[in-house]
């Protein structure tokens, strides 16, 4: 995880976090707990099973990760060559009847490599592709439409991300066992993610004191409180108009086992 958001050039400083699933907790406390040096930290994991920070990032655990089941495929190739920059849409062949394409679902192409997000050289590595939307192959094992992120650019000067283009016939293969439960651990870079709320508009014509629009820590909440003089009730609604979004997916990378 650590590589992989150093490759995406994520910044390295203390707003790096590790979100953990409660098994990757266990094991991960009970296999590092020899490398800390703060007093304290060692303390909490063996009181409380907590990690703290270390190497480069704060630990957290999490019981309400998902867990991603995996489609039915095994093999594929690519139907026909990618022909256009920023393409999120993939054809693959091959890949038998009815066969299902789960959302979560990441796969690699064979010659796709990564490369660096500024000098343009290319990696090592395959690049990952993560399946969007489910897809579910025709009885000739064809999914003409299987969405894929990240977008591929391939010669898109600053937006490269690959060092060629998908070509016709080339092979895919895929991450994890069929059908299996993966479980999924996260980490990210704070920036990763955004979170957002918008102040609420104060209703006209109530009396001093119905409404409040208050702001904790970014959190826009607004109550107005109201009567029903029939039942002899003192209604109170708080609302919350808000928003989510991963304005820079490349800086969070998910652990999977």
């Amino acid at each position: 995880g650590r590589k992989a958001l150093n490759d995406n050039l994520a910044p390295q400083d203390s707003n790096r976090s590790v979100i953990l699933d409660t098994n990757h907790e266990v094991v991960l406390v009970d296999a590092l707990k020899g490398l800390f040096q703060d007093s304290s930290a060692i303390a909490k994991q063996y009181r409380e099973g907590m990690m703290g920070r270390t190497s480069g990032f704060d630990w957290y655990e999490n019981e309400s990760i998902y867990t991603h089941t995996r489609g039915t495929a095994t093999t594929g190739t690519v139907t026909t060559t990618i022909a256009t920059n920023g393409a999120a849409v993939i054809s693959l062949s091959g890949l038998g009847a009815s066969t299902t394409i789960k959302k979560g679902d990441v796969f690699t192409i064979a010659g796709v490599y990564a490369v660096h997000p500024e000098t343009k050289a290319v990696r090592g590595s395959l690049q990952q592709f993560v399946v969007t939307a489910d897809a579910t192959a025709s009885a000739g094992g064809v999914a003409a439409t299987v969405a894929v992120s990240p977008a591929m650019y391939y010669s898109a000067a600053e937006y490269q991300n690959i060092n060629s283009a998908p070509q016709s016939t080339a092979a895919v293969t895929w991450v994890g066992a069929v059908g299996s439960s993966l479980e999924k651990s996260l980490a990210y870079h704070k920036d990763a993610f955004t979170f957002f709320t918008a102040d609420l508009e104060i209703p006209r014509g109530l009396p001093a004191g119905a409404c409040s629009r208050q702001n904790f820590e970014g959190i826009s909440l607004r109550m107005v409180e109201g009567y029903n003089i029939t039942d002899d009730q003192s209604p109170i609604r708080i609302d919350v108009l808000y928003g989510y979004q991963a304005l820079r997916p490349e800086h969070a990378v998910r652990i999977t086992s």
